[in-house]
């Protein structure tokens, strides 16, 4: 099923780690991203966040890994400012990042 969406360049989406998370818990998530237009971004540091629960069982590194090589989410890298933003928009209670 395609997208309805006739944007002729939609913007990007960024995904912190709770994005993905939620995506990966969905069971899902191929299915989700396949219909968004859009690209989907998760900066480095959400990928490494995420290898970090490996340790403790958990698998959504796994899904990411898998989206990234099915191209449907591209990981990037941010300079020192944009990742500084970055942080302050998902870093603290929910309440302050949403």
């Amino acid at each position: 099923m395609g997208s309805r969406n006739r944007l002729p360049d939609p913007a990007a989406l960024v995904g912190d780690t709770s994005t993905v998370i939620n995506l990966s818990s969905t069971g899902r998530a191929h299915e989700i991203l396949s219909a968004l237009p859009n690209r989907f971004l998760v900066v480095d540091v959400v990928s490494k966040e995420l290898d970090r629960g490996r340790r403790r069982g958990r698998l959504d590194a796994n899904v990411l890994e898998g989206l990234v090589a099915e191209k449907l989410v591209e990981i990037v890298s941010l300079d020192a400012a944009a990742e500084a933003h970055f942080e302050r928009l998902v870093v603290g209670p929910a309440v302050e990042t949403l």
